[in-house]
């Protein structure tokens, strides 16, 4: 039962029984060993190489050094960087963080260390903590001498615990990248729930965001029941005045973009959205409260984004995500991490696969580069036709072999619109790779399109316009992407990028190819004339 004192503490001015909901800023992070979670620490494998070689060390180093990562953390230079974001002071919660692990994590340890060791030796001798854990192959790329590894992923969860899950709730307030700092329950910007993602609890948290519930059941979901009163709570629950309003109902084609690389499209009843990058409090036209299908393009970070899945999946009927090489370091299965987050239904497409959902048809296509030169099975581009609009949703695709593409106006249907993002300039590839892969092996930087790459896709899927979006994430979204370039000089990633779309819109003109670009949510028209 909640303590009546709580109501007065927490300074919401509402009496017992008053309906609330989560305020529109509110934010719901899952965690596991309270950070983040995302596609390399919902698989537990992946997640164990990840807690040896990234996390643990990430905080050791802030226990040897803390006025560093103070100082790195507050300068643009290197604030996305592996540098903890934490206040000196937390010094101590960080050394039982990392103490409260030797004991809960032991063989999770273990298993890491030994899967790292691996990587690095290129393929030697395996510990005897993966006995039966992982298979030697050989390359048939490589030679008759080259061998890789091959994961027996369900065998080496045997020995891995999966990590404690719960969430971070946060009342609006700009978060630390995701990478490099955790979410300890010290920490007074949020509100640590412990809870699993299949719980009760937290279902019931979740739907506070559009089913109002009295002010004694918001406070047990938040957990305010056991740990009491927390500075966070007057900004994270509203009273209900009024019944929320419906979004609006769509019933001829329509496209909207909703920041990045999401868009929801809706065709005589049929609603499909692409890699949702934020919760449905704050987008502007009302997402529907049923979603035939989500589509994800590939397991980074800012496209499968936990929080975003998390929030949705009570809305979700199906989830298409591309099949993946779930026995690689690099391809952990995204049918997994989504099921593992609740998600029931997913279904996995390999290249050219097609399914239908109700109106629309959707096909998965090839998706190239962006990776790192890793090979990496968990990525695609997608055709989607509906009624009357016929669109290529290419995220990242930086199609390096355009042979590929060859054929897909007139097997699947002409292009309306393509949609894909430029980055020319891409992300270093070990903040996301680094733990996975040995000194060689990976490229400096994800391979993104260019303006040569985005025509290249253009012609060869046959597109009649074609529309640049990704630029820029929602400005609540800043703790997904990258360290920031430094602030000057030729080293500004906007500079870069907006040189490079010009240079498209130059090079496209002469084929008369209409650019445009979306740097703010949005509806998308389809070009007008025959099909």
């Amino acid at each position: 039962m909640v303590r009546s004192s709580t109501f007065a503490t927490a300074g919401i001015g509402m009496a017992r029984g008053q309906q609330v909901v989560l305020a529109p800023d509110v934010r719901i992070e899952p965690l596991i060993r309270q950070w983040a979670a995302w596609l390399m620490t919902l698989d537990p494998v992946n997640a164990a190489m990840y807690l040896v070689g990234r996390q643990r060390p990430i905080l050791q180093s802030f226990l040897r050094h803390p006025d560093r990562h103070v100082a790195a953390a507050k300068d643009d230079r290197t604030a996305g960087g592996l540098f903890a974001n934490l206040s000196a002071q937390q010094g101590g919660n960080v050394q039982r963080w990392l103490d409260d692990g030797e004991v809960a994590d032991s063989s999770t340890l273990a298993v890491g260390a030994a899967l790292l060791d691996l990587v690095k030796s290129g393929g030697g001798s395996a510990a005897s903590v993966l006995s039966g854990g992982v298979e030697r192959v050989h390359d048939l790329a490589g030679g008759e001498s080259s061998q890789s590894i091959r994961l027996l992923r369900p065998v080496l969860q045997r020995s891995i615990e999966p990590g404690m899950e719960s969430v971070a709730v946060w009342p609006g307030v700009a978060r630390p990248h995701f990478l490099n700092t955790p979410r300890l329950t010290d920490d007074q910007r949020l509100l640590h729930v412990d809870s699993a993602f299949d719980s009760d609890q937290l279902g019931e948290l979740l739907r506070l965001r559009h089913s109002p519930a009295p002010i004694e059941v918001a406070l047990a979901a938040l957990g305010l029941d056991r740990v009491g009163d927390h500075p966070a709570v007057a900004a994270l629950l509203r009273p209900v005045e009024a019944p929320a309003v419906e979004g609006e109902h769509i019933a001829q084609t329509c496209i909207d973009f909703l920041g990045h690389c999401s868009v929801l499209f809706r065709d005589s009843g049929t609603k499909l959205l692409a890699d949702p990058i934020t919760p449905p409090v704050q987008d502007h036209v009302g997402l529907p409260q049923r979603l035939d299908a989500v589509l994800i393009s590939h397991g980074h970070p800012d496209h499968l984004v936990a929080e975003a899945l998390l929030a949705l999946r009570d809305r979700i009927d199906l989830a298409l995500v591309p099949a993946t090489r779930s026995d690689s370091f690099a391809d952990p299965s995204l049918r997994d991490c989504l099921l593992r987050l609740g998600i029931r239904n997913v279904v996995e497409l390999r290249p050219y696969d097609q399914v239908a959902v109700r109106s629309a048809t959707v096909t998965a296509l090839p998706f190239q580069g962006e990776h790192g030169g890793l090979d990496i099975g968990g990525k695609t581009t997608w055709h989607i036709r509906m009624s009357t609009t016929t669109l290529i949703l290419a995220a990242d695709c930086a199609c390096q072999e355009p042979a590929a593409f060859d054929g897909v106006a007139d097997q699947f249907g002409a292009v309306d619109i393509l949609l894909t993002a430029m980055e020319p300039r891409g992300a270093l590839a070990r903040w996301l790779y680094g733990p996975l892969v040995g000194r060689s092996g990976i490229q400096d930087r994800l391979d993104g399109a260019d303006a040569d790459a985005v025509l290249r896709l253009a012609a060869a899927v046959g597109a009649r316009q074609v529309g640049i979006y990704g630029c820029d994430g929602p400005k609540d979204a800043g703790h997904l992407f990258g360290r920031p370039a430094p602030q000057g000089g030729d080293e500004r990633t906007l500079d870069t990028s907006e040189r490079e779309v010009d240079r498209l819109r130059r090079l496209a003109a002469a084929h008369k190819l209409p650019i445009f670009t979306l740097d703010r949510p949005g509806r998308i028209t389809p070009p007008p004339g025959e099909r």
